[in-house]
């Protein structure tokens, strides 16, 4: 399992920069972030466009593994971070050889074939990638330490290789502005997940469908075709077959921020505590 933490909001109705106000002494997008980076998720992403709060969490003890991806055109909406992600995803995992995310090979060669010309490729990514580097773990340190800019496609050559195949992979999409959730409520989503109960997996708070949610790697190329700050709830929407509720009794546990004065009003309920078990 993947995880994506959507941080590049430019929070307009909130009228200042949210992520990084804080709720019990602690930035907001940090409530995020360092639970994140707590859960044993293989990749890690924050995709921002403040450079105050890329450094917010790479402060924290428990980002170390996070992959930073620069956001430089957040105005296009939600959208637009969430196909910057999932181009950022192919092409570390296609540099490292890795299969967290495959692509479709489209020839019509037997799979012997396929799997050849597969490992043809990924060497060819991965000494590219290399020049100048000792080893395949300082490339992987140094891949999950770097500041990852906005990806030019065409220069990268992988402008048609965003088709997936259904694998056993998913990703977990977070936003930055859910302080109330917990380790508890994503296991729960992880599980409905790996139990295969639906490709999309969308945690219900009360009657209301909220974040994060997990999308399995064959929608990749639908998420790609996303446009505007509508995320992927079109998607949802259009596929209900496909998708699992998973309900979570307590409604504050999915409570998001997205106005000053949602933002007063927890600030004078005073909560004494967050991350608490899901009801």
């Amino acid at each position: 399992m993947i995880a994506v933490i959507l941080a590049a909001g430019l929070s307009k109705r909130f009228g200042g920069k949210k992520l990084i106000e804080k709720i019990n002494d602690k930035p907001m997008i940090l409530h995020t972030a360092e639970l994140v980076g707590a859960y044993e998720f293989q990749q890690k992403v924050l995709v921002y466009s403040d450079e105050e709060v890329k450094k917010t969490v790479q402060a924290s003890d428990l980002t170390s593994e996070f992959i930073y991806v620069h956001n430089t055109h957040a105005e296009e909406g939600l959208s637009s971070s969430i196909k910057l992600a999932i181009k950022t995803l192919f092409q570390l995992n296609a540099d490292r050889g890795n299969c967290n995310i495959k692509s479709e090979d489209h020839d019509n060669e037997n799979q012997n074939n396929k799997k050849q010309s597969n490992e043809i490729q990924s060497n060819k990514n991965h000494d590219n990638v290399n020049q100048g580097m000792e080893n395949q773990g300082m490339e992987n340190k140094s891949m999950e330490k770097q500041d990852i800019e906005d990806l030019d496609t065409d220069k990268r050559n992988i402008e048609n290789l965003y088709t997936y195949r259904e694998t056993e992979e998913g990703i977990m999409f977070f936003v930055g502005d859910q302080p109330f959730l917990n380790g508890d409520t994503i296991r729960k989503l992880v599980d409905a997940f790996t139990e295969e109960k639906g490709s999309i997996i969308v945690p219900v708070y009360g009657a209301d469908r909220g974040n994060p949610v997990i999308f399995s790697t064959k929608w990749m190329k639908e998420l790609q075709k996303l446009e505007g700050d509508v995320g992927g709830r079109v998607i949802i929407r259009q596929n209900s077959s496909e998708v699992w509720e998973v309900p979570i009794t307590d409604r504050e546990i999915g409570r998001d921020i997205d106005t000053k004065e949602e933002y007063n009003a927890v600030q004078a309920e005073r909560i004494s505590k967050l991350h608490g078990k899901t009801k």
